[in-house]
């Protein structure tokens, strides 16, 4: 059954996905209403739902807002959170981007989030006296070393099928 009506169907619905989910996050709960954010930013991250499934993509699908009394998360879901009811934040250095991992059991949450400045997160949470778990030295460095030698090495296989692009090309 290959009808174009079904395609223009599924089509539409896939559409409504995507730009639900970009829309959604930057709706504003009540909460939010007619305040100030500290700091704000759109960033990728990925919720745990259950056992092992996790929902969430590499866009900019959640919205971190950092207020004096209270941290909001938007996606598809908005949540708000007062910094008493934070129960861990942990700060990591991935091989390409910083984490923060967030948990809370009111409401329960269980966040990665891959913001692009984490450190200006982490030093507001830690103003807020909220439990904020870091890397030692040691191992931020070593994924610094790492990030650079994996970047520059995919910069040099990039360069070498552009050269043998142009080479047999010409």
């Amino acid at each position: 059954m290959n009808s174009p009506l079904l395609t223009f169907v599924v089509l539409v619905l896939i559409a409504i996905v995507l730009i639900g989910s970009y829309v959604l996050p930057r709706k504003r709960g009540k909460s939010e209403l007619n305040r100030v954010a500290i700091y704000e930013e759109q960033c990728p991250g990925s919720q745990r739902l259950g056992l092992a499934i996790r929902y969430g993509s590499g866009t900019s699908n959640w919205r971190i807002a950092l207020y004096e009394d209270m941290f909001a998360l938007a996606s598809v879901t908005s949540y708000t959170v007062k910094y008493a009811d934070i129960a861990s934040v942990e700060c990591k250095e991935g091989l390409f981007s910083s984490l923060l991992h967030v948990k809370s059991s009111t409401p329960a949450i269980d966040l990665t989030l891959r913001p692009k400045n984490a450190q200006r997160i982490v030093s507001i949470l830690l103003e807020k006296k909220v439990r904020v778990l870091q890397q030692d030295g040691q191992k931020v460095r070593v994924m610094k070393v790492l990030r650079f030698v994996t970047l520059s090495f995919l910069i040099a296989v990039i360069g070498v099928l552009v050269f043998l692009t142009i080479k047999v090309r010409s």
